[in-house]
């Protein structure tokens, strides 16, 4: 039997070898449209829908980790984002934090 602070480290141990945060790039991406359409009244399937895509297209994608550009642009377009560049000196949690994926 372990006692309290052996079987704290341990826990603590087998959280510090898994990821706490999903950091695939496309999904927050993804997310952010999806976070911003929600806030303007809109679902996931009306902002594919809107930007000229299948309704499922956008849950396809977060699925699949894989998307068209001009897809991905066109939706951020149609709630009202603009994709961008960033220096990857910067953070990508600076970069999530701060909304600065789109400007």
């Amino acid at each position: 039997m372990l006692c309290c602070k052996h079987y704290c480290l341990e826990i603590l141990h087998k959280l510090a070898r898994k990821p706490l945060i999903h950091s695939d790039p496309l999904v927050d991406l993804l997310g952010q449209i999806t976070s911003a359409g929600k806030k303007q009244g809109m679902t996931a399937a009306a902002i594919a829908v809107r930007a000229g895509l299948a309704p499922e297209t956008l849950s396809r994608m977060k699925a699949r980790k894989s998307a068209d550009f001009g897809a991905v642009e066109r939706m951020a377009a149609v709630v009202g984002l603009q994709l961008t560049l960033v220096s990857i000196q910067t953070s990508r949690a600076e970069r999530v934090s701060s909304g600065s994926f789109f400007d």
